[in-house]
């Protein structure tokens, strides 16, 4: 009977071993510490004009494609309405330069069997030559000039088609730099993305 105490002390000496083990044994988590950084993406307008409205507030989440503002575009509406102006004008420059061109030819050609029979002077001949001549010119300007301006409508409308922002990526708005009704300027910043 003396063995039992001892006995009994030893299997919880045994124990407190085992626990003791087990509660000193590594854990699998690793702690760190440092800091995160974030990317920030500036969000801002490819024109200018009125912020019609803004869709999103600080702290947001947006996903990439999200429509974030519309932008009234009032300087580049006017543009293609100057532009489409400019064409109709110059497309009647066009058919008038045409009538002179056609006119001038006309008389050139009549004018060349006269010279032959000497019933009209060199100097006429030259004269009408001249003038057609400066009819094609004027002709040929005008239909340069309405090609450039179907360029600039073209190019206006392009650039028309930019007042809405969409998000570039998924993130959380982390600024507003501008509000409802401001205006802004290209490349001003409207909201960051982090």
């Amino acid at each position: 009977m003396k063995w039992k105490p001892l006995i009994f002390v030893l299997l919880l000496l045994a124990l407190a071993g085992v626990i003791y083990a087990l509660a000193q044994r590594p854990s699998h988590d690793i702690v760190l510490t440092g800091i995160v950084s974030t990317d920030e993406v500036i969000v801002s307008p490819q024109i200018q004009g009125r912020i019609d409205r803004l869709y999103v507030d600080q702290g947001d989440t947006v996903k990439k494609g999200e429509l974030l503002a519309v932008i009234h575009p009032q300087e580049q509406a006017a543009d293609v309405s100057y532009f489409e102006s400019v064409q109709r004008q110059l497309a009647m420059q066009i058919e008038a330069a045409k009538a002179d061109m056609q006119i001038a030819q006309v008389t050139y050609e009549r004018y060349l069997p006269l010279l032959k029979t000497h019933a009209i002077s060199q100097q006429e001949i030259d004269q009408a030559r001249s003038t057609l001549d400066s009819a094609k010119a004027r002709y040929e300007a005008a239909s340069r000039q309405a090609a450039a301006a179907v360029a600039q409508t073209q190019q206006a409308k392009v650039i028309l088609a930019y007042p809405k922002l969409y998000s570039p990526t998924n993130g959380i708005v982390d600024m507003r730099a501008a509000l409802q009704g401001e205006v802004v300027n290209v490349a001003q910043p409207i909201v960051t993305l982090t």
